[in-house]
């Protein structure tokens, strides 16, 4: 299994585009890329809770990758807002 991803909203920031992603996780996976937010690079990102109820960060960023300090619960969702281009 894997997680899904829901892109709630594309808008601009300056130079950058910023989505925010709507994530459920499979319990499993900790990476996301950059095409699975609607990005090709990734330059910033960040999460913010649902249901999850874990404090979940985001251990490294490549420009093409995020990949979180544990995986998002198995049916539990994190938003994840990304800006990139």
């Amino acid at each position: 299994m894997a997680n899904t991803f829901d892109i709630q909203k594309i808008t601009h920031i300056g130079d950058f585009r910023m989505t925010i992603t709507e994530v459920t996780g499979d319990g499993s996976e900790t990476a996301i890329t950059a095409t699975e937010l609607g990005l090709a690079k990734i330059r910033f990102a960040w999460l913010q809770d649902i249901d999850d109820g874990a404090a979940l960060g985001i251990a490294s960023i490549t420009t093409d990758t995020l990949t979180l300090s544990a995986a998002i619960g198995n049916t539990q969702k994190q938003y994840v807002f990304a800006l990139g281009w």
